[in-house]
C-alpha cells in the first residue's frame, strides 16, 4: 500500500500475493515512487478497461 492506502503495482518479488495489479481488476495501475504519464504528477495510469469504458460512455 502506498501512502493513500492504495494498492502499489510491481512489488519487488513480482508475485501475484504481492502486486494487485496481478489478481485484480482495477482500472487503474497505481506506483509508489513516480507519477504516471497521462496524468502528470498522479501516481497512477489508466489501464485499457478505462479507457474502453470512457470511449463507452461518450457515445
Amino acid at each position: 500500500m502506498n501512502g493513500r492506502g492504495l494498492p502499489v503495482a510491481g512489488k519487488a518479488d513480482g508475485g501475484p500475493g504481492t502486486n494487485l495489479d496481478l489478481t485484480g481488476h482495477g482500472l487503474v495501475q497505481v506506483f509508489e515512487a513516480r507519477s504516471g504519464t497521462t496524468c502528470p504528477g498522479l501516481p497512477r495510469e489508466p489501464e485499457g478497461a478505462f479507457t474502453a469504458l470512457a470511449d463507452f460512455h461518450r457515445t
